[in-house]
């Protein structure tokens, strides 16, 4: 039964058993305070103070009940009621308590008192103390105090050893107290205490403890088999340490084999143990452990004689590739090699073989892949060794290399072309390897060739003799590989004569007079006959003196003082008469051969008024030749440059030693 049923039962059955008619003869007089107040359980009531007069007796009825005190001083024959509700009453609840009272004339009658109880709200909060604390092990922690109402159960945190958790369900508290154990290591220990209230909602409080922990001196000794001897491939004895205050354990060995450890930590102790390789020397081998611990290290040694078990050391070629013939360049068939108690398994270094070997040591075998160089010829012999402990052994395999066969291409230019006397050929350039030496000949005089060693390239190049004899040269390149065999290589160079100009420019052997009447000056020939130009000359090498008197010259007046006019045509003449200077008293006559030319729709369309032979040159932009055409043109003729790549390009055009350069757009 909650406490409040009980109360007001109580209360009704004392009602009843007390007259209802109150005497008017004990007075009463509340100082302080209040007969009927409303507060929450577990709080103080506003303390109450009453004056009574006329009074002989008194019996009060459930005031304790409630948890408060009840305090009389008979001799002024005051009561004071005061404390704090019981906060385990149920609430909401109405409680109403009475003060029996006797006159002096024995007449009963009371004071009633009635207090409204209310709830308390759910709660679940440190009152005392701080949640986050630094400390050292060993030092106790400042107490925490969490109060809490309406809650049902706890979730006990897990606290650092030495770490106290006491609920009061009195006061309704719960303290975290204590001293931190000595052994508690530096770190930061987080918890959280948890609560779930009557509506099973979940309320927390947590905090952390940053523990400075006390400095602790790392130590490990062997304490079992410190020594031992055994044979090359047995299992090792274990090797028993035992260590305080250790954080992790580190293992070194020098011992051939495979080895691991293992830690017994509520003991302290570590157990190393392990198989010893079969191919172990004789020797005396060390298993060292560290101990890593918070402020220093430690280390044990043990040691372990080992002696081998005597094994003899074989190796054979096991694949069916004994003798084999490959190519300059190729990679061999690969060699599998079968062994036996092998320490090592070493390729010895064979000429111009680039070799790897892969051991498979659980099959006991090992695969020799390799690659000979392009310059490799001969017998070759690939041999392997086996070292062991107690012989070593080898095996071999024979290789046949072919030689590569002599490379000799044409890299650059036209090795069948056409030059005018007197011109440059498009350069030669051919590419070789494996080139022991060259030998020449049918070049037209003046046309020389190089061998670029450093490049491996061989260049024919210059420009033929201007009296060369007009006709087709085969020329003749007879190459010696490196295995002394002969190969010829051949091209051929047509040498064609210039062109003649069809005109000739020619003037009167008497003097030139002026048509005006008012030119005083005059030219005067030093030779009969004027000189002929040659067509293929840029400017003629003759000229005509004049005298000392300047000469003004009008090409649209008719008061020019002189005129020239070509023998052949009725036509102007191509030929142009330029005056030179004043001061030097020489005209220069040169005679210009004109030609033109035009791209359009990736087509070069050259035009010239004679016969003669046109060469055509194209350029990339990095200056490389990728085009180069000679052809006669009498008139106009086109080249289209369709076949080359998009893109930019260079144009030179050379006709009767001519030259004019143009950049074209190939789309």
């Amino acid at each position: 039964m909650k406490k409040f049923i009980g109360l007001v039962f109580a209360l009704l059955f004392a009602t009843t058993a007390i007259a209802q008619e109150e005497s008017g003869k004990v007075k009463q007089e509340v100082q302080s305070g209040s007969l009927e107040q409303t507060v929450v359980v577990g709080e103080s009531i506003e303390p109450i103070v009453i004056q009574y007069t006329n009074l002989k007796s008194h019996k009060s009825q459930f005031i304790e009940a409630l948890g408060l005190t009840e305090s009389w001083q008979d001799s002024e024959q005051k009561c004071t009621i005061s404390g704090k509700i019981d906060r385990d009453l149920e609430a909401p609840a109405n409680i109403t308590t009475r003060i029996l009272l006797v006159s002096t004339t024995d007449d009963s009658s009371y004071t009633e008192i009635k207090f409204n109880l209310l709830p308390r709200e759910t709660a679940f909060k440190v009152i005392q103390g701080n949640v986050n604390q630094s400390l050292k092990a060993g030092e106790a922690i400042s107490p925490i105090v969490i109060e809490y109402d309406n809650i049902k159960k706890f979730i006990k945190p897990v606290f650092p050893n030495g770490i106290k958790f006491e609920p009061n369900s009195e006061a309704h508290t719960i303290t975290i107290s204590g001293t931190i154990d000595e052994s508690v290591e530096t770190g930061e220990y987080s918890y959280k205490v948890k609560a779930v209230t009557e509506k099973d909602d979940t309320l927390d409080v947590s905090g952390t403890f940053s523990v400075q922990g006390i400095p602790k001196t790392t130590t490990i000794k062997v304490v079992e088999n410190a020594t031992q001897k055994l044979m090359a491939g047995d299992s090792l004895k274990p090797i028993v340490f035992e260590y305080t205050n250790m954080v992790e354990p580190a293992l070194e060995t020098n011992l051939p084999g495979g080895y691991s450890i293992s830690n017994d930590k509520s003991n302290h102790k570590l157990t190393v143990f392990g198989l010893v390789n079969e191919n172990t020397k004789d020797s005396t081998y060390t298993i060292q452990v560290t101990a890593m611990g918070t402020s220093n290290y430690e280390r044990a040694i043990a040691t372990v004689e080992v002696t081998h078990k005597p094994a003899v050391t074989k190796i054979e070629l096991i694949s069916d590739n004994a003798t084999q013939t490959v190519n300059a360049g190729d990679s061999i068939k690969p060699l599998v090699f079968k062994f036996e108690n092998a320490i090592s398994i070493i390729p010895r270094s064979v000429t111009d073989l680039s070799c790897s070997l892969v051991i498979n040591q659980e099959e006991k075998t090992a695969t020799l892949i390799g690659m000979f160089n392009k310059n490799a010829k001969g017998n070759r012999t690939i041999t392997v060794d086996a070292n062991g402990l107690d012989n070593n052994a080898t095996a071999s395999a024979t290789v046949v290399v072919n030689p590569l066969p002599l490379e000799f291409k044409l890299i650059e230019g036209n090795d069948k072309q056409t030059v005018v006397a007197g011109d440059s050929i498009i350069p030669i350039v051919y590419h070789y390897e494996r080139l022991a030496s060259i030998k020449v000949g049918g070049f037209p005089d003046n046309v020389k060739h190089e061998l670029i060693k450093e490049e491996n390239l061989f260049k024919i190049f210059g420009a033929v003799a201007s009296d060369a004899e007009i006709k087709e040269y085969t020329y003749t390149l007879e190459l010696l590989d490196q295995e002394s065999n002969t190969t010829t290589v051949t091209g051929t160079i047509n040498v064609v004569a210039p062109q003649q100009s069809s005109s000739s420019i020619s003037s009167s052997s008497s003097s030139v007079a002026s048509s005006s009447a008012k030119s005083s000056s005059s030219i005067q020939n030093d030779k009969s006959s004027s000189s002929v130009i040659s067509s293929s000359s840029a400017i003629s090498s003759s000229s005509i003196t004049a005298s000392s008197s300047s000469v003004k010259q009008s090409s649209s007046s008719a008061k020019s003082s002189s005129s020239v006019k070509s023998s052949s045509s009725n036509e102007k003449s191509s030929s142009s008469v330029k005056s030179s200077d004043s001061k030097t008293g020489w005209n220069a006559i040169a005679a210009v051969q004109n030609f033109r030319f035009g791209f359009a729709n990736n087509k070069l369309t050259v035009a010239q008024p004679t016969s003669s032979m046109v060469r055509v040159q194209v350029f990339d932009l990095m200056g490389h030749l990728v085009e180069s055409l000679v052809e006669p043109v009498n008139g106009s003729k086109s080249f289209s440059f369709a076949h080359l790549n998009k893109g930019n390009y260079v144009v030179r055009v050379e006709s009767n030693r001519q030259t004019r350069t143009a950049k074209v757009v190939v789309k």
